[in-house]
């Protein structure tokens, strides 16, 4: 098995994609579920990660959805131990279907956690093509922009010294499959990615095959491209709105409140593009929620920028409260959230 597994092509395009260089001699937290990617992407970077003497701690959160889920945390342990990996495990604090956010936020907290308590400097998730592909579909039929149609990012700080890492984006699942096939390695199948009641499976089972079949065959490869074009545009604004926030925007925080003042005389004839970006880009570093600040709620927030017939007090999702102060030169636009209503980060 391990000269198959260090000669297949995927160990080389997992290397190409994340060169052995960036992480050799460290530990790497390896979020595994079970499944066949998640599964296959543990196997690869064993045979990697003996090449750069790195630490592979195998991690397992079990949601507690179903029945067999016992049965995945036992799974994932073995694989552990036949990998020669750590193991750690978790699980939610209650049985049952938890919605998909609240879930998520679980399964981050405790992969940090995992992160820091054995002091891995990377997280890595198993997250492929085929998963970039059903989340550009899945965010423009909910309405999205430029930072939506970009994808699923492939880095993210997930604190300091810690960055989760989706190195298998370049990856079908097929080729996985074929991987583990060629292995003769077992997978877990969680029967819930069969059930069409959840929107991303019907896009999985039944918008992605009818789009190929009925309309353009290389629609993957299309979406993929897009993504990519999505992303490096909004890098360019996100570098433009962050030199127009260190003009703007000064941040201030006691115990009781976060509080942000825009300088409104320094956004004179900025494009409203622009302006939008700088303020998406205030909600992510203060990590305030945008699940609620759709497009309506931007462009209500541009408005008391651009025009002063509109309300000049305002309040946002997450209780963002907002304020024009036209006595001070050139105006301010004032955001306040309380500490009490800021949620603990995923």
């Amino acid at each position: 098995m391990d000269s198959i597994v260090s000669d297949h092509s995927l160990v080389e395009r997992l290397e190409l994609s994340w060169p052995v260089e960036q992480w050799q001699g460290l530990t790497v937290l390896v979020a595994v579920s079970g499944g066949a990617d998640s599964v296959a992407m543990a196997c690869a970077l064993s045979v990697l990660a003996g090449r750069g003497k790195a630490d592979l701690v195998l991690a397992h959160f079990d949601h507690q959805w179903r029945e067999e889920s016992a049965g995945d945390a036992h799974f994932v342990e073995k694989l552990a131990g036949q990998l020669g990996c750590k193991h750690v495990k978790g699980q939610a604090g209650q049985q049952g279907f938890q919605n998909e956010q609240e879930a998520r936020q679980q399964r981050y907290a405790f992969l940090l956690e995992m992160a820091r308590s054995e002091g891995a400097r990377f997280v890595v998730t198993a997250h492929t093509a085929d998963d970039q592909v059903e989340t550009i579909l899945d965010r423009i039929l909910r309405g999205t922009g430029l930072r939506g149609l970009s994808g699923i990012p492939r880095t993210r700080v997930l604190d300091e010294g810690i960055v989760l890492l989706r190195p298998l984006l370049c990856c079908h699942k097929a080729e996985l499959k074929e991987y583990l096939d060629e292995l003769g390695q077992e997978w877990c199948e969680d029967e819930s990615n069969l059930d069409t009641d959840f929107t991303r499976n019907r896009i999985r089972h039944q918008l992605v095959p009818l789009l190929k079949s009925e309309f353009q065959p290389s629609v993957e490869e299309s979406l993929l491209n897009l993504a990519e074009l999505a992303g490096q545009t909004q890098q360019f604004l996100q570098s433009h709105a962050g030199q127009l926030a260190e003009r703007a925007v000064t941040v201030a925080r006691d115990d009781q409140q976060q509080k942000v003042t825009i300088d409104l005389s320094a956004l004179a004839s900025v494009p409203p593009l622009l302006v939008r970006e700088m303020l998406v880009e205030i909600w992510c570093q203060l990590d305030w929620p945008r699940q609620a600040m759709g497009m309506r709620q931007w462009n209500q927030l541009l408005e008391m920028i651009q025009d002063e017939t509109t309300p000049s007090s305002q309040t946002f999702p997450g209780n963002v409260r907002v304020t024009r102060d036209e006595k001070k030169s050139g105006g301010q636009l004032k955001l306040t959230r309380r500490l009490e209503n800021i949620e603990t980060k995923d």
